[in-house]
């Protein structure tokens, strides 16, 4: 995430994160392991678009704006 935000990203990644996060599923000795993959999947599937925008250049929309 920290190369990929800071625009050394590749369209791969986007997918890479998805099934890096289902093959920890369930297959950790660590429950905590289980609690760190579902929201990384939910991330990856509901928000994808904004993933691929920020490939090409456009801005975080969640960006807060300056002089809060």
């Amino acid at each position: 995430m920290t190369r990929f935000h800071s625009g050394g990203g590749s369209p791969q990644d986007i997918g890479l994160l998805g099934d890096i996060a289902k093959n920890m599923l369930g297959r950790t000795f660590c429950p905590l392991g289980d609690a760190a993959a579902l929201p990384m999947i939910s991330i990856v599937e509901k928000f994808r678009g904004e993933f691929e925008d920020h490939l090409n250049g456009k801005p975080c929309p969640t960006s807060i704006p300056t002089g809060w």
